[in-house]
């Protein structure tokens, strides 16, 4: 095949010629027909063009419209209205504060969290719902949500073996449904199967439990491990007779006594021995109890709780080196100074002032002022010492004048003159005046107690000199 214009040699089925540009179908000059179509192509382009500027003005026209902080409020108020809380929120918190936005963006928030934990829910993932409802805050019924997911948590746990984090999750649901029976069986399987620490783990999530035997017998175990004997004997005491609960009680409660004992809590020991008065030789450590106690009042010169304390105690007692039998013999070789240990309490007596001449025939006279009973108290106190004295030791106070005028209203007096002594004496010194300081002494007998003081003053006047008295008489009012 040839161009019939330049005599080119073509392939079959060409339409224009490649040389001279013939259009060999039509017999036109291809410069002439490719023209018509750029120009006709240009035509397009230029609309096309114009088409995407108007385009592109209105689409920014638009944007620009959409991106106002007024549209965006808009939107994201539509978006919470119908529910749409993720979309709610996105706006909100684009528009930072604007308006009442950042308030409005905390409401989104708690009502996403609420939505999506309500979602969750469904799914059966409850550890990722208690986390959104949480974050709900008090939002509808979330508080009720979170109680079904931590029961619901505490069920799956429960499932696996996990108790003890089972009882935690179920004391977080505040007893929703049966939440409490749920821990109270998982502490009883716990407790029959001898695991007393997590049964006590579990028991603790308990809202008023009671004397559950199984929570009483775990806590019992326990307890005796870690050597707090009272609350062991006091927990196996609750247990009843849930297994062995009777003599663990007996042997947490003999360990306790024990242990008051050596720790010179005697009153303490001896009342949890009486307890137990039958199991090993608890008996014999009541009487050791009361030893003990009487050593601890003669130790402090109270004779007469010494001797009501050692009432039943056999001289064959001993315990740590106190033997009853010499107790028993000091107190005996000491029983006069048992009518002087007590109170005493003032029955009579008088403090005077009293003016004395030098220079003079002439006396002018004193004061008196009379002691009425039970105005004053003395305490007295009688420790035997190991060469036969006793030291006896008295705190209590009279009234003395500390001068002398020749009218009332120039008077001083002191109403509450110190006594305090801790002298050495011997039996012998029973009823005799014992000098306890350089203007005071005291006679003690069981009779009766008399405080005797006497000062004078010469250094006052040169015309005269003062001489004080004082004189005390008491009944004893109370024994120790």
């Amino acid at each position: 095949m040839f161009c019939p214009k330049c005599g080119r040699e073509l392939e079959e089925g060409t339409v224009f010629c490649p040389k001279c540009g013939f259009n060999l179908e039509g017999g036109e000059n291809a410069d002439a027909s490719t023209s018509k179509v750029k120009k006709g192509s240009n035509k397009k382009i230029i609309a096309i063009v114009i088409i995407c500027i108007l385009g592109i003005g209105g689409i920014s026209g638009f944007l620009y419209f959409y991106n106002t902080p007024d549209s965006k409020y808009n939107r994201a108020e539509t978006a919470f209205e119908k529910g749409d809380y993720q979309k709610a929120v996105n706006n909100y918190k684009a528009l930072g504060d604007y308006k009442d936005a950042a308030d409005k963006l905390k409401d989104a928030e708690i009502a996403l969290h609420y939505v999506t934990g309500k979602e969750y829910m469904e799914q059966g993932d409850y550890e990722q719902a208690k986390n959104e409802l949480t974050e709900s805050d008090k939002y509808e019924d979330s508080k009720e949500l979170l109680r079904e997911c931590n029961y619901n948590i505490g069920l799956q746990k429960k499932d696996t073996g996990d108790y003890e984090n089972a009882a935690l999750a179920f004391k977080d649901s505040a007893s929703f449904k049966d939440a409490n029976d749920q821990i109270i069986n998982m502490g009883q399987d716990l407790t029959e199967k001898g695991e007393y620490d997590k049964a006590v783990t579990v028991f603790d999530c308990v809202k008023n439990l009671g004397d559950n035997q199984y929570a009483n017998y775990s806590k019992g175990v326990v307890s005796s491990g870690k050597k707090d004997y009272s609350t062991a004997a006091n927990c196996f005491s609750k247990a009843g007779d849930y297994k062995d609960a009777k003599e663990l009680y007996k042997d947490a409660q003999y360990s306790y006594a024990r242990d008051q004992l050596d720790k010179k809590e005697y009153s303490t020991a001896k009342s949890a021995f009486i307890k137990i008065k039958k199991y090993k030789d608890s008996k014999k450590m009541i009487s050791a109890c009361s030893m003990m106690m009487a050593k601890e009042a003669m130790d402090d010169g109270k004779l007469n709780d010494a001797k009501k304390k050692m009432q039943g105690v056999k001289n064959n007692v001993e315990y740590n080196g106190v033997s009853a039998k010499d107790i028993n013999e000091k107190l005996a070789a000491n029983a006069a100074w048992l009518g002087i240990c007590g109170t005493w309490t003032s029955t009579s007596g008088q403090a005077s002032t009293e003016e004395v001449s030098r220079t003079t025939g002439y006396n002018m006279g004193g004061w008196t002022l009379d002691v009425d009973s039970g105005d004053y108290t003395l305490k007295i106190t009688c420790k035997p010492n190991n060469d036969g004295t006793v030291n006896v030791k008295g705190e209590g106070s009279i009234p003395v004048f500390t001068n002398w005028s020749s009218i009332q209203i120039g008077l001083d007096c002191d109403r509450n003159h110190s006594i305090s002594f801790n002298e050495k004496v011997s039996t012998a010194n029973i009823g005799s005046p014992v000098q306890i300081n350089s203007d005071t002494t005291i006679t003690l007998s069981p009779s009766g107690i008399t405080v005797n003081y006497l000062k004078k003053d010469t250094t006052s006047s040169v015309y005269f000199s003062e001489t004080y008295k004082t004189w005390v008489s008491y009944a004893r009012s109370g024994a120790y």
